[in-house]
């Protein structure tokens, strides 16, 4: 049985691993192009920091972006652990 401690630990790392991946995520569409719809536009010199540069419309396709590429991340997570059992 795992301690109430040790799963504390775990679930940290993860949540670290979740945010790091996110953005990551986020730069590849939003700094390096790595998106088709979102195209070859760097957003992250842009903008005064309280408001984002681009808009609604575009925040939500950068959104769609950064989950499609998550879920490709856990997909292939997913496939290369399940292949280690």
């Amino acid at each position: 049985m795992i301690s109430t401690k040790v799963l504390d630990l775990r679930v940290e790392k993860l949540l670290l691993y979740l945010s790091i991946v996110t953005k990551m995520a986020y730069a590849m569409v939003t700094q390096f192009g790595f998106s088709k719809k979102i195209g070859q536009v760097n957003y992250s010199n842009m903008g005064d920091g309280m408001n984002k540069p681009y808009s609604e419309e575009t925040g939500r396709e950068i959104d769609s972006e950064v989950k499609a590429i998550i879920g490709k991340i856990r997909r292939c997570m997913s496939m290369c652990l399940f292949s280690l059992r």
